[in-house]
């Protein structure tokens, strides 16, 4: 069992400001999916940790202005459906770093050692700061 640091935790903005306020309707799919998530880690090697780092945050910033629904927040409208407020506040980056190499986590990472690298805040209470999008 290898331990996990996180790193950093940030917040990443577009390059230009969105359409403050717009309210984005989801579609009838995207309401089926509300008890369902998808969490998703990609490992990778990297040369330097600045260097990529740095590079994933500002083409991450960019996409962002290419997809402002993304920088929104979840809201319950009168009716009971999910919709997004656009917002320039950004996505939540987390890093997280193990104390072994990519090779040796990959050797002796089980489920439970997986899961510790996800992370995940249920904030449907307070669904004005919970965004769609979180990156680790």
């Amino acid at each position: 069992m290898a331990e996990v640091f996180i790193r950093r935790v940030r917040t990443v903005p577009s390059t230009k400001h969105s359409m403050p306020w717009k309210i984005f309707s989801l579609s009838a799919l995207d309401h089926c999916m509300e008890f369902n998530s998808l969490r998703i880690i990609y490992y990778y090697k990297f040369p330097g940790e600045e260097s990529i780092t740095r590079r994933l945050l500002q083409s991450l910033s960019e996409a962002l202005t290419s997809f402002p629904v993304i920088t929104g927040r979840l809201l319950m409208d009168d009716k009971g459906n999910w919709t997004i407020k656009s917002n320039d506040a950004g996505v939540r980056v987390i890093q997280a770093t193990t104390g072994v190499s990519l090779d040796e986590w990959m050797k002796i990472a089980g489920n439970r050692d997986e899961i510790r690298l996800t992370y995940w805040d249920y904030e449907h209470e307070k669904s004005y700061v919970w965004s769609p999008l979180h990156i680790q």
